[in-house]
């Protein structure tokens, strides 16, 4: 599998999916509905839901990971992780949400991949920090002070 280097991007897109007026709850209705907001909303304000309907699976963690690679969103990975292990028996047969996995698991490893460059940029600019707090330790005299004999404590200036 080819290296993802823009999350937005992707390289399967689940099927289309089929509104049923039976669902009851808000995340299956927004998934059908295609309502972005409101997915976020129930992402920020509910648990993920523990049984989705096999239709489903591939396109809320399509949706999840598209979310997780924009804003980095932890509660995003939460859901796609609970989504997986609440129903690993459907995910097992399914082409479709197996591939949305694979893509998901590029997504990850290239986001693994920022995050190392950001904790070296990091440690870059705390040296940098350090070594510019050192030179202001260093207090600057316009006219300079010297002591010829310390034991009778005389100054004189230049």
């Amino acid at each position: 599998m080819q290296s993802v280097s823009d999350g937005r991007i992707h390289l399967y897109k689940p099927g289309t999916l089929e509104r049923n007026e039976d669902r009851n709850s808000i995340v299956l209705q927004a998934l059908e509905t295609g309502d972005g907001e409101l997915l976020d909303w129930c992402i920020e304000n509910m648990q993920a839901p523990l049984d989705v309907p096999d239709s489903l699976i591939a396109h809320l963690i399509y949706f999840l990971a598209g979310r997780f690679w924009v804003h980095s969103d932890p509660k995003a990975l939460g859901w796609i992780r609970s989504t997986i292990v609440n129903n690993k028996e459907k995910i097992k047969g399914n082409q479709e949400i197996r591939l949305v996995l694979d893509e998901v698991n590029g997504k990850l490893k290239a986001k693994a991949a920022g995050i190392e460059e950001v904790g070296k940029l990091k440690n870059k600019l705390d040296r940098i920090f350090t070594q510019n707090k050192a030179a202001q330790d260093f207090a600057i005299i316009e006219q300079p002070q010297i002591i010829i004999n310390e034991e009778n404590d005389m100054d004189v200036e230049d």
